[in-house]
């Protein structure tokens, strides 16, 4: 019964109405002639060595820069094999979750700005527009490292906020893993960690203290986040 009622104030809830308006408004900007999409442009070397050599071929295509991209594309390809549709809907689905983290991480710095929120998130789906959603078997990586770009971001705001140290090391651990994943798809993913820094200045500043303090405050909820793009850039500039 208790389990019931939970489920119905989950369904209620604002929060989740607006993840069903962001769904529906991007699928239909996104979704519409997804039946119709096959391969474009690197979507072909990548089924064809797939098809050739089996699901593990992608630990060579990404070994030289993007490895962890093989994390994502070899369980994609056991799952959805050479079929485009499948993963132009999970593409799909991967771009949903960054907004809908976008939306979070928005709502724990504004919360009472609940419209103005809302409609950043949907034009951080919709506007200008992804032009390589259709491109989604290579940009399938792309859009789960975005996914989780975000997802960190607002784990890093929600670690902050935690009142205990023992759940702030839970959610700065997940959000530093999560955030190496989405370094690892794609490297220009390292301007993300620019509104990072932004958010958690936003929450420093508004603490009623000294320009000093609020400095130190900053350095203090900073110096976990540090470690993903940190370690990240270490890792690529000399391994």
């Amino acid at each position: 019964m208790m389990a019931m009622q939970k489920t119905k104030s989950i369904l209620r809830s604002e929060f989740f109405l607006e993840g069903l308006l962001l769904a529906l408004i991007s699928g239909i900007t996104y979704l519409i002639f997804v039946p119709q999409f096959g391969y474009f442009n690197d979507d072909w070397y990548l089924m064809y060595a797939a098809g050739a050599r089996g699901p593990s071929v992608f630990w060579d295509i990404f070994a030289i820069d993007r490895p962890l991209r093989a994390l994502v594309m070899i369980p994609a390809y056991i799952l959805f094999g050479a079929n485009p549709l499948y993963y132009n809907v999970g593409a799909f689905l991967f771009r949903l979750l960054s907004g809908v983290f976008f939306l979070w991480t928005l709502r724990m710095l504004w919360p009472e700005r609940k419209q103005l929120t809302l409609w950043m998130a949907l034009l951080f789906l919709l506007y200008p527009g992804f032009l390589s959603q259709p491109n989604a078997i290579d940009y399938f990586c792309h859009l789960s490292g975005l996914a989780a770009g975000m997802l960190s971001i607002g784990l890093t705001l929600k670690a902050v906020q935690a009142d205990t140290w023992l759940r702030k090391t839970y959610l700065y651990a997940a959000s530093i893993l999560l955030g190496w994943f989405c370094l690892g798809q794609i490297e220009w993913y390292i301007g993300l960690e620019f509104f990072r820094f932004a958010c958690l200045l936003v929450l420093v500043f508004r603490l009623n203290e000294t320009l000093w303090k609020k400095a130190l405050r900053f350095f203090q909820y900073s110096l976990p986040a540090f470690f993903i793009p940190g370690v990240f850039l270490v890792w690529r500039l000399f391994f």
